[in-house]
């Protein structure tokens, strides 16, 4: 694939990627290609950027009419669909292109998502930084199915992030535990992606307009995993620590992490992870060896896919119990009633750039 999957099923040339391969993936990343979202400064005073963006449609859709999109973090949501995958994104320096290279791929993201889950899917995107630190803003986009999905990540702005070791994570989780409502929906997946600590309380969470008390970050990652299938990727940017993993291990279960040091595998391993906790992974792998053997970096690629997922386990309505190196999913009938679990034998796109 030289570029991102486009939403007509075929793959569209991005004249800004540059076809490094794997050397590409694996070298330090440059925050050259953001664009900070503007800010009006007189003397020492500066204006907030509001939640309320433009869509910055660049090249990818020229047909698309620029509008506004609202990421006020205060406004509560409600699920309409029944499967919903929720991605929230650190969006500091140091994750250099990992919102880009998910960019690239969200109609694959989406497409793909539906052969696992099925065809009613929505998908919530919210970003974050270091809120107390610096005032990083937390946004959340609106819901969405399709490509205006792809809007709403190319709208995000970019995050300061702080000479710290934690960003706000617990943050998008506190959004996602008391304004999102995903009562109607049958099963949920909330992705972090991040590659610092979180803070053990959430702090400046009056910026999702909510007060009083709250739980620990970890009390709050506990009261998610009773609700939807929740797991992290810890992005490896050369600058996490062992005290990093354990931060998280302790905090969401080691069952729960995917340790990922290629952001071009952030979308495959999602995938990855959907398939496995809903009964699919031999299918996932079948597919994923199929779009990737006999590529330049095939093997590496499926290697490193495959051990990011290895210790998966659990997921919305879907207990496992290890069997040998594997895991089998022991699903509800109740679930094999409403969910189509074979995927679909749609010609598959390789997700090698």
């Amino acid at each position: 694939m030289s570029g991102h999957y486009g939403w007509d099923g075929s793959d569209h040339h991005d004249s800004s990627y540059d076809g490094g391969g794997f050397t590409r993936a694996h070298s330090a990343y440059s925050s050259s290609s953001y664009t900070a979202p503007k800010v009006e400064t007189r003397k020492s005073e500066t204006k907030e950027t509001p939640f309320t963006r433009p869509f910055e449609t660049k090249s990818r859709d020229t047909s698309r009419s620029s509008k506004y999109v609202d990421f006020d973090p205060r406004r509560k949501q409600k699920t309409t669909k029944k499967n919903v995958l929720i991605l929230s994104i650190d969006m500091t320096g140091s994750m250099g292109q990992w919102r880009e290279e998910i960019l690239d791929r969200c109609a694959m993201l989406y497409k793909e998502a539906q052969g696992y889950v099925g065809e009613e899917l929505e998908i919530l995107f919210t970003v974050f930084g270091d809120t107390p630190c610096c005032n990083d803003k937390v946004e959340v986009a609106p819901l969405g199915s399709g490509p205006e999905l792809e809007n709403y990540l190319q709208a995000f702005g970019r995050m300061q992030g702080g000479p710290n070791d934690c960003e706000s994570a617990e943050l998008p989780a506190l959004y996602v535990l008391r304004n999102l409502d995903t009562s109607s929906a049958q099963s949920v997946y909330f992705f972090t992606i991040t590659d610092e600590l979180a803070y053990e309380t959430p702090k400046g969470y009056e910026v999702l307009g909510i007060s009083g008390q709250v739980p620990t970050t970890k009390d709050l990652f506990t009261q998610l995993k009773v609700k939807m299938g929740t797991y992290l990727i810890l992005a490896d940017v050369g600058n996490y620590s062992s005290r990093t993993l354990k931060f998280w291990e302790e905090t969401i279960g080691k069952q729960h992490i995917a340790m990922l040091d290629d952001a071009r595998r952030c979308v495959d391993v999602i995938l990855g992870i959907v398939a496995k906790v809903s009964g699919q992974y031999e299918e996932f792998t079948r597919d994923l060896t199929k779009r990737q053997k006999g590529t330049e970096f095939g093997d590496i690629n499926i290697s490193t896919v495959l051990n990011a997922t290895s210790l998966i386990e659990g997921g919305p309505m879907t207990p496992t119990v290890a069997v040998g190196e594997g895991t089998k999913s022991l699903l509800d009938p109740s679930v094999m009633k409403t969910k189509t679990l074979t995927k679909s034998t749609k010609e598959t796109k390789s997700l090698l750039d």
